[in-house]
């Protein structure tokens, strides 16, 4: 084979078949593959001064514990984070920790069946990279589980950066090529890096499109790529059973579900993950997540799909770019749907009387992902404690719910009698006091702006129509905004977008509604 043959080889491989960006030029740390006598004789008293015989796993690196684990035992009282601060004062030389534990800094204290503390390691009030150390108590805060990557040599003499995060973040975006694609640069922190035996000053910055993800971490002293990792290959894919709207729009179907994190074993992926508040998580080797609807994991089935579908489907279509995590509950304790201002979704179960199980129809699901968005892109979420406000925080998460789903009603299966709201109305501003009423009912005003929303989706088609009202969405910047800047704010994406085609369409909707009549402050 010629060489000019070889070299259109490789060009046309390259070019076709595009590579994974993951790359990584950091050293090695030295095998110290020592454990000293100190950490033995502490590990020693350690089990007998709990009456234990834990298990071990040593730092190969560092001679310090890397986990253990065994019977659960008392440390004193308090809650789980002084708990937590007390087991590693009594071990700080067994982990060869700083005395005062000063550098950790708590970024986790989740309760659920059990506590999870995490601590994130400092150095001069920087993160050390990938330096976590994480205890797990029971429920009477009796630990029975710690895991370490406490690096006890961190040094460094300089740690104001020569290169500042805007220099840092273009060189990522150089590297991508992405300057003319919309994106969203996220996570951008100063750090210390671990570089073999030595630790560097970095940038450490995320790139997020609609489709992918990457890493970066960069000198911030010369700019140099230390490593990229591409935050999508770790993903996996499997299935399960769902409906794909509710019970009442038809039967069980299998769907595939994408972006599962890690092994996949649990619906915990890159856009929810999902929590059974009734009893332990969904759990599958095989990621066939296969259940009846007598299964408490149905619902946990459920609200990954949907919530995956939304995102990937969906409000990618519309330019939206989702680089967090959702943390969503079913089985829940509330009386009903619930988004908490950190972005915490709870689905209880219905009450069997007024109303089915929320988590099983996808209106109900989208509707408190918007709620999530509008904390993302918004400054409104607590509406400034205006009735109108409120009113179409609920008109917003509705409207995009129901579109996506191609409906206008709102629990049309969750509400046992009739339904819940629905978009396809005659409200104007006229009944928005008595929709309000003296019980505050947000939700039932709220249909006076969905249905307006509705009525121009109805006009112009769902595509023109989401993409003005969530280029809407996005232009809202008061905080106490009313309906009145809900139209301006469509109308200026309608201008931005379509050039102006369906000004005329949008007032005549809005004025049909009353809301151009109102008097504004």
């Amino acid at each position: 084979m010629t060489r000019h043959l070889i070299l259109f080889l490789i060009f046309t491989f390259a070019t076709f078949f595009p590579q994974n960006r993951t790359r990584s030029f950091i050293p090695k740390r030295v095998n110290e593959n020592v454990v000293r006598q100190t950490q033995l004789l502490k590990w020693q008293e350690f089990n007998t001064a709990n009456k234990v015989c834990w298990n071990i796993r040593w730092n190969k690196y560092s001679g310090a514990p890397a986990s253990i684990f065994g019977e659960a035992v008392f440390i004193g009282k308090g809650d789980a984070v002084e708990v937590a601060k007390t087991f590693l004062k009594f071990n700080t030389e067994l982990f060869k920790l700083s005395a005062d534990l000063k550098d950790l800094k708590l970024i986790k204290n989740d309760e659920r069946r059990n506590r999870h503390i995490s601590f994130q390691q400092t150095y001069k009030d920087l993160p050390v990279y990938g330096a976590l150390l994480s205890l797990h108590l029971t429920k009477e805060n009796k630990v029975y589980y710690v895991m370490s990557d406490y690096y006890c040599d961190v040094q460094l003499t300089n740690t104001t950066p020569s290169i500042n995060m805007t220099a840092a973040s273009d060189v990522a975006l150089n590297d991508l090529g992405l300057h003319s694609e919309k994106i969203k640069i996220m996570g951008r922190k100063l750090i210390i890096l671990p570089y073999g035996d030595e630790f560097r000053l970095a940038w450490e910055i995320e790139v997020i499109t609609k489709t992918d993800g990457w890493q970066y971490l960069i000198s911030a002293e010369n700019k140099e790529i230390f490593a990229v990792y591409d935050l999508n290959s770790h993903y996996v894919t499997g299935n399960g059973d769902v409906y794909d709207r509710h019970p009442a729009a038809g039967a069980i179907v299998n769907r595939t579900l994408t972006n599962l994190s890690g092994s996949g074993y649990q619906l915990n992926g890159k856009h929810v993950i999902v929590i059974n508040d009734g009893s332990s998580n969904a759990y599958e080797t095989d990621l066939s997540f296969n259940y009846t609807t007598s299964s408490t994991h149905f619902d946990e089935v459920m609200a990954y799909y949907h919530t995956n579908i939304f995102f990937e489907n969906y409000l990618s279509s519309l330019d939206y770019i989702h680089s967090g995590q959702i943390e969503m509950h079913v089985h829940a304790t509330n009386s009903g749907p619930h988004t908490n201002p950190g972005g915490k979704i709870y689905f209880p179960d219905g009450d069997g009387v007024i109303y089915n199980n929320f988590v099983e129809e996808d209106v109900i699901i989208y509707h408190e992902i918007l709620h999530c968005v509008m904390q993302d892109i918004t400054a409104f979420q607590n509406g400034g404690h205006d009735p109108e406000s409120y009113s179409l925080i609920e008109a917003f998460a509705d409207y995009f719910g129901c579109s996506k789903a191609n409906t206008p009603n709102q629990g049309e299966y969750a509400k046992i009698s009739g339904i819940e709201r629905t978009l396809s109305n005659s409200y104007t501003m006229s009944n928005f006091s008595s929709l309000v009423g003296d019980n505050y009912n947000y939700h039932a005003a709220s249909q006076i702006l969905s249905g307006a929303f509705w009525d121009i989706r109805s006009n112009l088609g769902s595509d023109i129509a989401d993409k003005i009202i969530f280029e809407g969405l996005d232009n809202i910047d008061q905080f106490v905004p009313s309906f009145i800047d809900v139209c301006e704010a469509i109308l200026a994406a309608d201008i931005s977008i379509y050039n102006s085609a369906h000004v005329a369409t949008i007032l005549t909707v809005f004025s049909s509604r009353g809301i151009l009549d109102v008097e504004r402050a």
